[in-house]
C-alpha cells in the first residue's frame, strides 16, 4: 500500500507540476498578449489624437481663412462705399447747380448746336428753368440753329435734351447723365486720396 500511496503521491506531484508549468505557459502567454493588446491600443489611440490634432488645425486654418477671407470682402465694399458716397456727394455738389444755371445750359447748348451743322429739332428743358429764362436766352441759342424749338417738362431734372426733328434719337445731358460719366475718374482719385498705399 505504501507503493500505491507512494505512486500516487508521485503521479499527483507530476500532475500538479505539470499543470504548474502549462499555467505558468498560459499565464505568460495571456500576458503577452494583453501587452501586446495594449500596445496596439496606445498606438491607435495616439494615431486618433495626432488625427484629430491634425484636423482641428485644419478646421482652424480654414475658419481662419474664411474669417480674413470675410474681412478682407467687407473691408473692399465698405472702402467701395466710401468711394461711391464721396463720389457721388462731390459731383453732385458740382453738378447739381451747374446743370439748374441757365448761363451754363445756354452756353453748353450753343456748343453743341455749333458742331452740328443744319440741326433743326427741339430743346427740352425743365419745366423748373421755365421762369429762370428770358427772350434773350431764347434768342441766343436759337442765333445758333434756326429751326429750334424750346419747350419745358417736368420730367427733365436738371440739364437738357435735344431731340431732332424727326424724333428718331434723343440726347440727354443731365446732371445724371454727367455724374455717371465722371464717377470713374473722380473714382479712381478718391481712392489714391483716402486709401493711399
Amino acid at each position: 500500500m505504501e507503493k500505491l500511496d507512494a505512486l500516487t503521491e508521485k503521479i499527483y506531484r507530476e500532475g500538479v507540476d505539470k499543470a504548474q508549468k502549462e499555467a505558468s505557459v498560459i499565464l505568460d502567454d495571456a500576458k503577452n498578449k494583453a501587452d501586446e493588446l495594449l500596445k496596439n491600443a496606445q498606438t491607435d489611440a495616439k494615431a486618433i489624437i495626432v488625427s484629430a490634432e491634425n484636423r482641428a488645425k485644419e478646421i482652424t486654418r480654414n475658419a481662419e481663412a474664411e474669417v480674413k477671407l470675410a474681412g478682407d470682402q467687407a473691408l473692399s465694399f465698405i472702402r467701395q462705399k466710401i468711394k461711391d458716397l464721396i463720389s457721388v456727394k462731390s459731383l453732385d455738389a458740382g453738378m447739381s447747380p451747374s446743370f439748374s444755371d441757365p448761363v451754363f445750359i445756354k452756353e453748353l447748348v450753343i456748343e453743341i448746336i455749333k458742331k452740328w451743322d443744319g440741326f433743326s429739332g427741339t430743346l427740352m428743358l425743365p419745366s423748373s428753368m421755365q421762369g429762370k429764362t428770358d427772350t434773350a436766352f431764347a434768342n441766343s441759342i436759337k442765333s445758333a440753329a434756326k429751326d429750334l424749338k424750346i419747350e419745358f417738362e417736368r420730367s427733365t431734372g436738371g440739364g437738357f435734351k435735344i431731340i431732332p426733328q424727326d424724333g428718331a434719337y434723343k440726347i440727354t445731358f443731365t446732371d445724371a447723365d454727367f455724374t455717371e460719366f465722371f464717377k470713374p475718374f473722380l473714382r479712381e482719385k478718391t481712392e489714391e486720396i483716402l486709401f493711399r498705399r
